[in-house]
């Protein structure tokens, strides 16, 4: 520290140098230089040091000083009579300029620093050296290769990166790539960046042409690299083809196929209709069969033999209206409430005239709805109120028969619900004869099978269930319940 105020800073490094010389390197004060116990060379950023924070100090065999500083590397070339110094930053091309070591081996330098190891020959740091373009990483969809050639990668699933360099002292980092890409584009293209990035390139053989210059126009050498991108085995030629036969043949298999459905299935829907027609057909010989007209006609003759032609006219006229709505309503599928509460009371009003007034009817509307405006399947429930008569009513041991029709609404549902206080289904069926069994057994499967034909047809099914009233563990009658879709829309079609 006496010998001169700069060997009073923390030292970095002491090397010996030619001629007896000892370099000391400070923490911040420069190099310093001494022979003899005498201080013979002072060097700073005043005489042309690149920073005075000096890290190491590497004697050259031919007498020249390397030293490394926080902002690069300088060289002292002590032949002259006066000392030289060059400096070697990181826009020079040193990875970076913060030095932690430098190593001579024959005329190259190698230079140790945070970032990684540079390396230079010594000969080449004037300022129109030769510039040196090195290949340092090759990336394969990120996976770095250990060596070439490039292995082949498949269409769609490859990226591939190429880092590189160019070695250009004094070039302050101005260094062009000029780069081609045989196999795509031939045209020559230039860019700064250390790095190309190739991304889903069409199947093919491509060849990579690749050369620097630095800031003189200086050309490095050219770096050349193949591969090829090949296609998976679903992309190939064959296969499409094959993919695309299967197509063609997978379609007109799912053609023909729709087709076999239509047709099937428009024979089905002519022979539903056909099914339907002769149902309806049934239905209406159900509803007016020879033994109902007979019936009737007889109570006329009755009228007349008791000389009460008023009843008798009375009855006719009744009559006469059921025939001409029967006609009419069954031409149609659907009707609205009112029409068949009507008919319902013409078909009733008629079957107690001709039982001399042994029952009593019913027909109940709730008031919140709208008859006119709702639509039930015609002929529905003249065969239900038919079967509470003839099996119900008719089958009573005393006078004080009735019965009972309500409407109502139950959610979307309208509810229809037909009550007699004959003696039960169980007695009746004691009762019955042979001819009672035929009729229910036509009257009441034709109403089940219109209603399983009408289900077919609509988004919400008809219910029907036939139960006994009980009341005190006693039979007091019989209960036959329809639930029909609440229907308003008069266009409504059925089947």
């Amino acid at each position: 520290g006496s010998l001169c105020p700069q060997l009073q800073d923390r030292i970095a490094d002491i090397q010996p140098g030619p001629k007896g010389n000892v370099w000391v390197a400070t923490a911040s004060m420069g190099l310093v230089a001494i022979n003899n116990n005498k201080v013979i060379h002072i060097f700073n950023t005043d005489n042309g040091l690149s920073s005075d924070v000096i890290h190491c100090i590497t004697p050259d065999p031919d007498g020249s000083i390397w030293i490394g500083t926080d902002k690069g590397v300088d060289h002292i070339s002590l032949s002259g009579t006066k000392p030289q110094i060059s400096n070697i930053r990181a826009t020079d091309g040193l990875i970076s300029g913060f030095i932690n070591a430098i190593v001579l081996s024959n005329d190259t330098v190698f230079v140790g620093t945070p970032e990684g190891l540079s390396f230079f020959n010594k000969k080449n740091t004037q300022s129109y050296s030769e510039c040196k373009l090195v290949l340092e990483d090759i990336l394969s969809s990120g996976k770095k290769l250990d060596s070439l050639p490039i292995p082949d990668m498949y269409y769609g699933k490859h990226a591939l990166s190429i880092h590189y360099t160019a070695i250009s002292f004094k070039s302050g980092g101005n260094i062009v790539y000029h780069y081609r890409l045989n196999g795509f584009d031939t045209t020559w293209k230039t860019t700064t960046q250390p790095s190309l990035e190739f991304i889903s390139l069409p199947v093919g053989s491509y060849g990579l042409e690749l050369y620097a210059t630095n800031k003189f126009n200086i050309k490095s050498n050219t770096i050349q690299l193949n591969w090829t991108v090949v296609p998976y085995f679903w992309q190939t030629s064959w296969f499409i083809f094959l993919v695309m036969l299967m197509a063609i043949l997978l379609t007109l298999y799912l053609v023909n196929r729709k087709n076999k459905k239509i047709l099937k299935r428009k024979m089905q829907e002519q022979r539903t209709e056909q099914r339907f027609l002769e149902l309806e057909q049934k239905a209406i010989q159900a509803r007016m069969n020879p033994h109902f007209i007979f019936n009737c006609l007889h109570a006329v003759q009755e009228f007349m033999l008791d000389k009460d032609t008023l009843s008798a006219n009375r009855y006719l006229t009744s009559f006469a209206r059921l025939i001409r709505q029967t006609l009419d309503h069954s031409q149609r599928t659907f009707i609205n409430l009112t029409e068949e509460t009507e008919y319902l009371h013409t078909y009733l009003h008629l079957e107690r005239l001709r039982f001399g007034n042994k029952f009593d009817f019913e027909i109940q509307i709730d008031p919140a709805l709208s008859p006119d405006h709702i639509y039930i399947p015609c002929m529905m429930l003249q065969p239900i109120a038919e079967n509470a008569i003839r099996h119900g009513i008719q089958n009573r041991n005393s006078p004080g028969g009735r019965v009972e029709v309500r409407f109502t609404r139950a959610a979307q549902y309208l509810q229809c619900i037909i009550r007699d206080n004959g003696p039960g289904i169980a007695e009746v069926q004691s009762l019955k004869t042979e001819k009672h069994i035929e009729y229910q057994s036509r009257g009441m499967q034709i109403t089940r099978d219109r209603i399983e034909l009408l289900n077919k047809g609509l988004d919400s099914p008809i219910h029907f269930k036939m139960e006994e009233i009980m009341e005190n563990g006693t039979v007091t009658g019989t209960e036959i319940s329809l639930q029909l879709p609440l229907i308003t829309d008069p266009n409504f079609i059925a089947i």
